[in-house]
Formats: structure tokens, C-alpha cells, sequence
């Protein structure tokens, strides 16, 4: 995977300096991602498995990403932004919460989760 270095990192090779770009496996990419030391260059979209929601759900970066998934041939399924699961991470909704934004997601592609309140929020 094809990776932006955002913040110099140290390797048995040496100093990677921030701006180089450097091809990375997919798990070493993954990690250093999660870290905050490189940013994909590529579209990336994963399959996730929920056991909460008895479903498997695409995770992609941005909007531009989730068209380019939708437009894909043989993808189904509900795709979320790494925003969107972000903010449900955060807001910790109840397992029965999340399956209504799932069902609404599937029922309609592209939707998009701006905001969960609780029942009675103003």
C-alpha cells in the first residue's frame, strides 16, 4: 500500500523522514495508520464483520471514498466514513441504536450519520 510519511519514524533500515512516500504491506500500513506516522495515498475500504449487528459493513475514509466504493462492482452493503464510526464510537449508542442507523444505511445507500441523539435531548 502506497502510504504518505507524516511524522519521521525509525525502521531496521534507518530514519524514515516525514513527506517521503513509501510502499508498505497492508498490516505494517494498518499499524502505522493507527498511529498517526503515515496516511494512505491509495483508496482504502475495508470489510468489517459486527457481531452486534450480525452484519458485515465497509469502512472508508472520506465521502469521496464511499462513492468510489458504491460505484464498485460487487459491493452491497452499508458503507460508513471513518467520521461517521468515529461519532458512534464516541456517543456510544446502545446495540439497538446502532442497528436502526445500520438498517436506515442499508435501506438508503449513501445516507450519511450526522448526529444520534437520546430519546428526550433537545
Amino acid at each position: 500500500m502506497k502510504c504518505l510519511v507524516l511524522e519521521p519514524f525509525q525502521t531496521k533500515r534507518g530514519e524514515i523522514p516525514a513527506g517521503q512516500v513509501i510502499n508498505l504491506s497492508k498490516e505494517a500500513a494498518v499499524r502505522l495508520i493507527n498511529e498517526g506516522e503515515v496516511e494512505p495515498l491509495d483508496r482504502v475500504a475495508v470489510k468489517v464483520y459486527s457481531r452486534i449487528l450480525d452484519a458485515y459493513l465497509w469502512v472508508v475514509q472520506d465521502e469521496a471514498d464511499r462513492e468510489a466504493l458504491k460505484a464498485s462492482e460487487g459491493v452491497s452493503g452499508a458503507i460508513y466514513t471513518a467520521d461517521e464510526v468515529s461519532m458512534l464510537h464516541s456517543q456510544k449508542p446502545s446495540p439497538e441504536v446502532l442497528r436502526r442507523v445500520h438498517e436506515v444505511k442499508q435501506l438508503f445507500p449513501g445516507s450519511i450519520v450526522r448526529e444520534v441523539k437520546r430519546k428526550g435531548a433537545a
